[in-house]
């Protein structure tokens, strides 16, 4: 198992984060596990309280539909899979 390196981790984010740019997207971030999702293309999204949220999977979304109040402003919870 090979581990990525803090420097490797910083440059490989700044190259995500640039490769998303050129596509001209918006980006909002996931309530449920605080990732980045480009609003043309998330896998998901919710409304509640008159507002859009975007979500990186569909388990995210139904986690955020059973307590949305959980995740507004929220901790970050990442324990999920993305398949």
């Amino acid at each position: 198992m090979t581990l990525i390196k803090s420097g490797e981790r910083i440059l490989l984010r700044w190259f995500l984060y640039v490769e998303c740019m050129k596509g001209g997207g918006i980006m909002a971030q996931d309530p449920v596990c605080k990732m980045t999702v480009d609003e043309s293309s998330a896998a998901a999204t919710a409304d509640y309280k008159g507002k859009t949220y975007y979500f990186c999977a569909a388990g995210c979304k139904e986690r955020f539909e059973k307590e949305p109040e959980k995740f507004i402003g929220g901790p970050a919870e990442h324990e999920h899979s993305h398949s």
